[in-house]
């Protein structure tokens, strides 16, 4: 479909394991909401690359456990400019790919933001701590900080 459509939403129903679906996908999230929707514990859910506009919200799992995006298998930059949020449980973002992640919405989830590989851009606040094991994490505007818990390994 294209065009707008005022007021969308987007349920992604996921039902246990893990999805690599989006793996080599580029989601362009506008005016919509993508929240998951697990009969589980839990599942990771794999994007090749993210990018929205301010008024786009991806959103935790709706229903039973907690959701995990792991974003950037497509080594493309991206810029994600929507809010993240929790759903009935705290909700992960993991930063894979070599190339750059810029987060610059609202992070009121309060999972983890997990940097493996390349560099995750991030502007604002953030309510989970934000978890370096590989790549780099960096202002995404240098006039703004970064604000949350930091964690190096």
């Amino acid at each position: 479909m294209k065009g707008l459509v005022a007021n969308a939403q987007c349920d992604l129903n996921i039902n246990g394991g893990n999805f690599d679906n989006f793996r080599a996908a580029v989601l362009n999230l506008d005016a919509v909401k993508m929240q998951s929707r697990h009969n589980s514990s839990g599942n990771t859910i794999a994007i090749g690359a993210l990018n929205g506009a301010a008024t786009a919200t991806l959103g935790g799992s709706s229903y039973a456990g907690g959701a995990t995006y792991e974003i950037g298998a497509r080594n493309e930059a991206s810029v994600f400019s929507g809010t993240l949020t929790d759903g009935v449980a705290p909700t992960t973002v993991t930063k894979v790919g070599s190339n750059s992640l810029n987060l610059r919405g609202p992070h009121p989830f309060t999972g983890p933001a997990n940097i493996l590989d390349g560099t995750l851009y991030a502007t604002g606040a953030f309510a989970g701590l934000l978890n370096v094991t590989g790549g780099s994490l960096s202002p995404g505007d240098p006039t703004t900080n970064v604000v949350g818990q930091v964690q190096a390994n």
